[in-house]
C-alpha cells in the first residue's frame, strides 16, 4: 500500500484518528499524574543513584589498585637498576 492510499484512508477517518489521539493524551496524563508512576520513577532514580555510587566506588578501587601496581613496578625497576649498578 502506497503512502497516497494510506493518506487518503487517514483523511477519510480523521475524526476517528482525532478521537484516538485525544484518548491517548487523556490516558497518558492520568498515568503520569498517578501515584504509582511517581513512586516507580522515584525508585528508578534512587536505584540509578545507588548503581552510580557503586560504580564510582569500584572505579576508585580499580584506580587505587592500578596505582599500587604501578608503584610496585617502579620499585622493582629501581631495584634492578641498583643491582645492575652495584654489580
Amino acid at each position: 500500500m502506497g503512502y497516497g492510499k494510506l493518506l487518503l484512508k487517514a483523511i477519510k477517518h480523521r475524526e476517528l484518528i482525532f478521537l484516538a489521539g485525544s484518548a491517548a493524551v487523556v490516558v497518558g496524563k492520568k498515568i503520569i499524574e498517578s501515584e504509582e508512576f511517581k513512586e516507580m520513577t522515584s525508585n528508578a532514580v534512587a536505584n540509578a543513584r545507588v548503581i552510580r555510587q557503586d560504580a564510582e566506588a569500584k572505579f576508585s578501587e580499580i584506580r587505587d589498585d592500578v596505582e599500587n601496581r604501578a608503584q610496585d613496578v617502579d620499585f622493582k625497576e629501581s631495584e634492578k637498576k641498583v643491582k645492575i649498578n652495584i654489580d
